[in-house]
């Protein structure tokens, strides 16, 4: 593994997942159902209407899946330490919301704790994991044919997050020469520092992960440039690494490169390496944002600019498609998955769909867990899951989907016998430090932009009442477990007060626990309203409803898409 801060501050990554999670603790039983308490919509099913969300939901157009693009280049991404594909699934909306085809975007999964997916499966001694992204890049090529079974494609645009960035350095090979560079058109280096030599490449960082480490990858031609103010772009002196920190030339260039280039437009055609630079990024979103989504866009479309920055309406019904693995090692649930709209505050009955995950692997990866759904747009559903023996793992709660999206995962808990050997450790620094009583409900919140910046005008109101502080969910800082920043918010009656006091009450890397309560005495909504800020000034007020299920029994993930 990389003895970087790339490493290391990849648990970020983790967010990316344990925001999925399907957390599990104590009884499996279910609290019984009862009438709305808080004036809510009794046996109607709540639709993204009744709680303020336009129809369409914010979509400015709607943009048919039927109407992709057959013939842009396959897609593949590469999360970080415990991450998963969903890491990406905001961008490749927003990439789809502009012309790209589902299908075509695919992502590797690995155990971030051990797997080498990037190496190949040669020799005596092969690594643990290995030969992973090669098998997803060779089944999306080979997915796609003409008439005489002729492949479409020969070559795919890649990307990797954090840890990821290795494991694709590592598959590129070095200098970006051998290996499979062949079946690379493009690469797209989030926040790690491998050398690309001449593989067409952009690499994008954030000005705090630079105070950090390098986190810009290098090569042999490099042009660099750093976000304005205004959301432009300055020529910059281009990253290099010596001795694993971050450093510049002394003539403001870099060792076997280029100095920036004013003549060069950032995703231009100037250089085959460009570093791009955000101001305000945390660690995640460098992989998720909005911003990486229109860097990424503009680098693949010779400058242009995407004609949607939001995401867009897709056909009705959705498909959802993905995975339920565990974070972290990512090995496979079977279990079920039941699908409920929601109507009543925790509502039983049968599911409108139960869903039992399948063998099939998913992207050509050899794994199992595989599921596949039809939801109405712009309509609220609860995701029940269930292991194999039947034990409920927990609730989770998007926003509506909007459209298509195939990189959905349902995250089961780590455990102490979940196989990876530190599973224990893991749950004991997120799950198990959770509070947990039959009085109130304990509720992991994400969204899939990137962190919590209440400094940046971010909100999350619970019940009408703001949630966010500095100290829970503040700027990045440069020591202590919110080096990344706040990318997953446990909220829970940690003083068992029944009053909210907010601050900062437990940490882990990139998970910060602050003190809202939420009754669960009785059966009622918990009505959330989250505003992005200036991450994502699009994303205002808006509005999701959960069941208040008591902690005893279950933890609740919601995910603000």
């Amino acid at each position: 593994m990389q003895k970087t801060f790339l490493f290391v501050a990849a648990t970020v990554a983790f967010l990316g997942a344990a925001s999925g999670l399907l957390v599990g603790c104590g009884s499996s039983g279910n609290a019984a159902s009862g009438p709305p308490t808080d004036g809510g919509t009794g046996g109607d099913v709540v639709t993204a209407a009744d709680v303020g969300v336009p129809m369409p939901p914010g979509c400015t157009a709607m943009v048919s899946e039927e109407s992709c693009d057959t013939t842009r280049r396959p897609f593949v991404f590469v999360h970080g330490t415990y991450g998963s594909g969903d890491n990406f699934e905001n961008v490749a909306s927003l990439l789809t919301s502009n012309g790209y085809c589902a299908d075509h975007i695919v992502a590797v999964e690995y155990n971030s704790l051990g797997d080498q997916p990037g190496a190949d499966c040669t020799g005596p001694n092969t690594p643990q994991g290995c030969g992973k992204i090669d098998a997803v890049v060779n089944n999306i090529l080979a997915k796609f044919t003409n008439d005489a079974g002729v492949p479409l494609f020969t070559q795919v645009d890649l990307a990797g997050h954090s840890q990821g960035t290795e494991h694709c350095g590592i598959y590129l090979g070095t200098g970006g020469v051998g290996a499979h560079a062949d079946k690379v058109a493009h690469y797209f280096n989030f926040s790690g520092i491998p050398d690309v030599g001449s593989v067409p490449t952009l690499s994008l960082s954030s000005q705090h992960d630079l105070d950090l480490c390098p986190h810009h990858a290098t090569g042999t031609s490099i042009c660099a440039f750093a976000e304005t103010a205004d959301g432009g772009s300055t020529p910059a002196a281009p990253v290099t690494q010596l001795s694993g920190m971050c450093s510049v030339a002394a003539d403001g260039g870099s060792a076997g490169g280029e100095t920036g280039d004013a003549g060069a437009d950032d995703g231009g055609p100037g250089c085959t390496l460009t570093q791009y630079t955000f101001v305000n990024q945390d660690h995640f979103a460098v992989a998720a944002s909005k911003g990486t989504f229109i860097q990424v866009y503009k680098y693949l479309n010779n400058g242009q600019e995407p004609q949607y920055t939001d995401v867009q309406c897709g056909d009705d019904p959705v498909t959802i498609e993905g995975l339920g693995e565990t974070f972290a090692d990512n090995t496979p649930v079977t279990g079920k998955i039941e699908i409920r709209k929601v109507t009543t505050p925790r509502a039983l009955g049968p599911p409108d769909q139960t869903i039992m995950p399948d063998a099939n692997g998913l992207d050509g990866g050899a794994m199992s867990g595989h599921f596949m759904a039809t939801v109405s747009r712009n309509v609220l559903y609860e995701f029940a899951g269930y292991a194999a023996d039947g034990t409920l793992l927990g609730y989770q709660y998007f926003t509506p989907f909007k459209r298509t999206n195939r990189l959905v995962r349902l995250l089961a808990p780590a455990n102490a016998n979940d196989g990876s050997g530190i599973g224990g450790e893991i749950a004991s620094m997120t799950t198990g430090m959770a509070t947990k009583t039959s009085n109130a409900s304990t509720v992991l919140v994400r969204w899939y932009g990137g962190a919590f910046r209440s400094d940046l005008g971010a909100s999350l109101q619970v019940n009408g009442s703001e949630t966010l502080s500095a100290q829970a969910a503040g700027a990045p800082t440069t020591t202590g477990n919110l080096i990344g920043g706040t990318v997953g918010l446990f909220l829970e009656d940690h003083n068992g007060t029944t009053t909210s006091t907010l601050g900062l009450v437990a940490s882990a890397p990139f998970i910060a626990f602050t003190d809202v309560y939420m009754q669960a005495t009785a059966p009622a909504f918990i009505p959330m309203t989250f505003t992005a800020g200036s991450e994502d000034p699009d994303k205002v007020s808006v509005p999701l409803v959960l069941s208040n299920w008591p902690s005893s029994q279950v933890l609740l993930a919601v995910i603000f898409q």
